[in-house]
């Protein structure tokens, strides 16, 4: 194979990467939602060691802050100094109704679920969790 482009595919760089702790970072992130399908494509930097046990989470809300939808996923053990780039598939209810939906990400230490802190100055930083994007239904 020769030639090949992912330029469609790879999220728009970020202005800044958003650093949370425990050496984790967002360098970028892009929703796309057509037709009832919701990707969420994440572009992450490990500073240190990721475990197991690290879980991944992309949480959709509706305009009253009610979670409609969520994917928790461990990514597996991943060196300091790596990358990890994905495409998250959200499943969304079949009887989403009309309106703005925000959609969510972070990090947490199974079995706690507290989120990691987001170290960037950030208007989610005190919560743990990012908002990446929002979306509409019709």
């Amino acid at each position: 194979v020769s030639d090949v482009s992912l330029g469609g595919l790879i999220p728009v760089e970020a202005e800044k990467p958003v650093a949370f702790a425990n050496g984790l970072s967002l360098n970028a992130a892009r929703i796309d939602y057509r037709d009832g399908v919701l990707s969420v494509w994440l572009d992450w930097y490990f500073d240190s060691l990721r475990a197991d046990t690290d879980i991944r989470f992309v949480h959709v809300v509706d305009a009253e802050g009610k979670l409609v939808a969520q994917v928790d996923t461990a990514v597996g053990v991943q060196a300091g100094g790596s990358g990890w780039a994905e495409a998250v598939p959200v499943t969304l209810p079949a009887d989403l109704t009309s309106g703005e939906y925000q959609v969510y990400v972070g990090w947490y230490a199974y079995p706690d679920t507290t989120p990691f802190s987001i170290q960037s100055d950030t208007s989610d930083a005190n919560n743990g969790v990012l908002q990446v994007g929002t979306f509409s239904v019709p």
